[in-house]
């Protein structure tokens, strides 16, 4: 039997994984644990290539080093000011006291308007960041 060609909707839905959303579909997502940097296997490879897509992207030097432990000064002395800062509430801790919320700050650059260009974000408590993600928005 001859192969027919998908239609390029649907082998372009095959390709992002099956999964496409609305342009305003970031708080349908559901929310994600922040964890640490992998430091072996597929996940610290996926991570690292999205860092360095997010440098080759932005015109910083590949050498360069992102890591958790690293204060967020040396973050901002990297890739230059932040994006967008926020913070996230996560819950309560014990009944009627509330959890600190969590602070977050995130470097997204798209001067090419691309539909979707890489970002880097951190978690940080006290000046230093305790967790590292990377991929694309």
């Amino acid at each position: 039997m001859k192969k027919m060609p998908l239609p390029r909707i649907v082998s372009l839905y095959l390709s992002l994984g099956g999964l496409v959303f609305p342009a305003n579909a970031s708080n349908m997502l559901p929310e994600r644990e922040s964890n640490p940097v992998p430091s072996v296997g597929k996940e610290a490879d996926a991570l690292q290539g999205w860092i360095q897509a997010y440098f080759k992207r932005n015109g910083i030097s590949p050498a360069t080093v992102l890591r958790t432990g690293m204060p967020l000064e040396e973050f901002i002395r990297i890739l230059g000011e932040p994006t967008k800062r926020y913070k996230v509430q996560k819950g309560r801790e014990d009944g009627e006291r509330k959890k600190a919320p969590e602070e977050w700050v995130q470097w997204y650059h798209n001067p090419f308007g691309t539909h979707v260009a890489p970002f880097i974000r951190v978690r940080v408590e006290h000046g230093e960041v305790l967790a590292l993600e990377a991929g694309r928005a």
